[in-house]
């Protein structure tokens, strides 16, 4: 079992929107060569919002994972079955009270404008935004041929493993790796 808080978690987008030099809607047409003159230019606010948090997002994991190996043909192959139970919460800063300060750089606090991530959710861009059940069953198979694991000088070890997650084991999502 265990229990995971990440409060700052960066979203830069997906596929080649993640690629842009740096950019946000509170500095329109303009882009960012470098990542702190970037974060300078978020912190900027504008009535009392600004964009502080513009790229992160919080997470919050709790999971169960158990799985099973077993040695067979004297230890060479070593088949794994297991099954996890996670639930993620995730939280976009979007509204929420942020440090920021004014142009003539004055610290305040500020309103958080909508994050890149609370965009692309509305948008439609990315699912599950707000986390959700994501339990999966695994299956796999170790080949173990080392002469002496923790320090070997001839063999291989070679391992296939497979994910599935679906709405028949309880999970808000359905997707194999």
């Amino acid at each position: 079992m265990q229990y995971t808080i990440d409060p700052l978690n960066n979203y830069f987008g997906i596929g080649d929107a993640s690629m842009q030099d740096f950019h946000f809607p509170g500095a329109p047409g303009k882009s960012f060569d470098t990542y702190d003159g970037y974060q300078d230019a978020l912190r900027q606010a504008v009535n009392g919002f600004a964009y502080t948090k513009y790229d992160l997002y919080e997470s919050r994991e709790t999971s169960f994972d158990v799985a099973v190996e077993r040695d067979t043909f004297g230890g060479i192959v070593r088949p794994l079955l297991g099954v996890a139970v996670r639930y993620t919460d995730l939280r976009d800063f979007t509204g929420s009270s942020v440090d920021a300060e004014t142009p003539s750089g004055r610290d305040i606090t500020a309103v958080e404008q909508p994050t890149r991530m609370h965009t692309d959710c509305q948008t439609g861009v990315i699912t599950g935004c707000r986390g959700g059940f994501d339990n999966t069953f695994k299956l796999g198979v170790s080949l173990d041929t080392l002469d002496f694991e923790p320090d070997p000088y001839s063999g291989v070890l070679a391992q296939a493993v497979a994910e599935l997650s679906a709405k028949a084991l309880g999970s808000d999502f359905d997707y194999s790796a």
